[in-house]
């Protein structure tokens, strides 16, 4: 198990690699904006990471081997592939992402703050502990898209 923090963006490049996108956003652990005064670095590490995606066109089977691997992972995160239709517009958005911030929504909603305001106000450790998981769920992703056997290089 990873003790590193992942950067944020491994999800996004694996899914680079493998699927034909529209567009991909993620988060970031940490992120550096310039500005007048020069560079900034800012700590997001407390707001738990997420990855959102839609494909080129809809493919059935390549969601569905996404889903499978983010399912069978075991690690200290558990992890979802969350689909969000665009309706009345023709697509569909992916987000990958701690299941435990789909469950915090409404709370974080009836607070009024956004999922990521909510963790970072009141379970600012949460977001580390899944930037420390990402990494590992990354190698389960890799290796169930592309084809890799557990331990084969």
């Amino acid at each position: 198990m990873s003790v590193e923090l992942a950067k944020g963006d491994e999800i996004a490049n694996l899914l680079r690699e493998v699927c034909a996108l529209d567009w991909i956003r993620n988060s970031f652990s940490v992120a550096s904006f310039r500005t007048k005064e020069g560079e900034t670095i800012e700590d997001r590490s407390t707001e738990p990471p997420y990855t959102s995606f839609r494909l080129s066109e809809e493919n059935e089977a390549q969601i569905k081997k996404i889903d499978a691997a983010i399912s069978s992972y075991r690690g200290r995160v558990e992890w979802t592939l969350v689909r969000r239709d665009r309706s009345p517009h023709i697509g569909i958005n992916w987000v990958i992402c701690p299941q435990l911030t789909i469950d915090k929504e409404a709370e974080a909603k009836k607070n009024g703050l956004t999922v990521q305001q909510y963790f970072k106000k009141f379970m600012p450790e949460f977001g580390v502990l899944a930037y420390q998981d990402m990494a590992d769920l990354v190698l389960v992703l890799s290796n169930s898209l592309k084809g890799k056997k557990k331990g084969s290089e």
